[in-house]
């Protein structure tokens, strides 16, 4: 029988599914009179968008933004010993925020609410998993780096 060693398994995928769950659970408990309340995801809100014309300059160029700021901080935690424990929160984070997101759209809409995030968000996610899963291991490294030199240091060497 195969021995599975779970030192050498990233966590990233635990992380994301718990903080997913913690967002569904979260909103189901607590959150029920918020989402009705809102207007996010409703019949009205999602009529809009077939009346929007984008730019798309403009919004490529948001997203740009957007994607560096949270890219530089990320990277900056890295070069220090705060980096792994930053990574794993932004992880639950992200998972927390999907399962709350989709959580609404399933209270709101029902079925339709849950092909609405994945219609949403399959082009670019495509690209988006992958570049964010090496990123996020990239700043573990780093950030197991500098604890490597940080007992180094104290030890004198």
């Amino acid at each position: 029988m195969k021995k599975v060693h779970f030192r050498d398994r990233s966590p990233f995928l635990p992380l994301f599914l718990s903080g997913f769950v913690t967002g569904v659970l979260y909103l189901s408990i607590f959150g029920k009179a918020a989402v009705y309340e809102t207007s996010l995801m409703s019949p009205y809100f999602v009529s809009k968008y077939s009346y929007v014309e984008f730019v798309t300059e403009e919004l490529f160029l948001y997203t740009l933004k957007s994607r560096l700021s949270t890219f530089t901080i990320l990277w900056l935690t890295g070069l220090t010993v705060l980096g792994t424990l930053v990574v794993h929160l932004y992880l639950f984070w992200l998972g927390a925020a999907l399962g709350i997101t989709v959580t609404t759209a399933a209270m709101k809409m029902g079925m339709k609410g849950i092909l609405f995030c994945i219609a949403g968000s399959l082009p670019h996610v495509i690209l988006y998993v992958p570049a964010v899963c090496w990123l996020l291991k990239k700043i573990c490294e780093m950030s197991a780096g500098q604890e490597w030199n940080m007992r180094q240091w104290s030890n004198g060497k």
